[in-house]
């Protein structure tokens, strides 16, 4: 891992990330059911860190990420989601 800040993202990772971004709205404009595309993403994210990293690593990137959800660090994305989601109801 780098020594970069933790409040800067590296170039190389926010590109992948608006890539990925688009790719996400491009499968949803496809109908494609949102828990096949994260489960996608997840497979094929996995599959790229376990070329890098080993097993114990990637328990560790694993409990990160499970300790992100029990602490609630989602549950802005699903608010900020459900006040979108009202205010287009609202625009119709």
């Amino acid at each position: 891992m780098s020594d970069e800040p933790d409040d800067e993202m590296p170039p190389d990772l926010e590109q992948v990330g608006e890539i990925v971004d688009r790719l996400i709205e491009h499968l949803i404009g496809e109908d494609i059911d949102p828990l096949i595309i994260g489960s996608g993403l997840l497979s094929g994210a996995l599959g790229v860190l376990a070329h890098e990293l080993d097993d114990e690593t990637m328990l560790k990137v694993l409990a990160n990420a499970a300790n992100s959800v029990r602490s609630g660090e989602f549950e802005q994305l699903r608010q900020q989601k459900a006040a979108e989601e009202a205010e287009d109801q609202e625009k119709h």
